[in-house]
């Protein structure tokens, strides 16, 4: 029995630190983005912005170039995301991201009074 909950208290503990690793925010996002330029490898791109990002995609072309996007969570509901194309940063954006996206917003219909 004490093995079992040793064992269970292990798994809970590390699904926990694993999900909590997946929505690291970078506090200092907004600050870091201003020293990076276009044209930056990704080791120097990282090497700036921190090493809490996520892969948002990978891909290759008919003509087998590379094609990352890296995403860096900022604490303003905003996310950066970086495209590097061989290695190289060749385009980024600032994306708001809304946490209330799905939530009831009232319509006029269902806030007249009756």
């Amino acid at each position: 029995m004490k093995k079992t909950l040793i064992s269970l208290s292990f798994f809970v503990s590390l699904f926990i630190f694993g999900c909590s690793m997946y929505n690291v925010v970078n506090y200092d996002a907004n600050q870091r983005m201003r020293s990076i330029n276009l044209g930056m490898s990704k080791n120097e791109v990282i090497k700036a912005m921190g090493k809490y990002y996520i892969v948002n995609s990978a891909s290759k072309d008919s003509q087998e170039n590379l094609k990352e996007i890296l995403a860096y969570k900022s604490d303003v509901n905003e996310e950066y995301k970086l495209v590097f194309i061989n290695d190289k940063l060749t385009e980024w954006n600032r994306v708001f991201t809304n946490c209330n996206e799905h939530s009831h917003k009232p319509t006029p219909s269902s806030t007249k009074n009756n």
